[in-house]
């Protein structure tokens, strides 16, 4: 048993670059489709009353902290597809 050694390569015809790239790209297809589907709001949630504008008055004070954040994340994204672009095609 010391002497068997398992191997993609044996089984699957396929090389380790290869496997990785292909589930890089699967993990890629899957972090858009979750990205650019459409968020579900609650829907029970009223749009009038103390709460509301509560909320309301909240979503306004944070509403630069939340522009940055959505801004770094933009940035960290393309960094990400640029680097994973730059892996497919070596």
């Amino acid at each position: 048993m010391s002497n068997i050694i398992w191997c993609w390569e044996t089984y699957f015809n396929i090389s380790n670059q290869t496997l990785s790239k292909i589930i890089l790209v699967c993990t890629f297809v899957f972090c858009l489709v979750e990205f650019l589907r459409k968020r579900k709001r609650d829907k029970s949630q009223s749009n009038e009353g103390p709460i509301a504008e509560a909320n309301a008055r909240e979503r306004h004070d944070w509403r630069y902290f939340w522009w940055s954040y959505q801004a770094l994340k933009i940035v960290i994204a393309i960094y990400f597809i640029v680097t994973i672009v730059k892996f497919l095609f070596t």
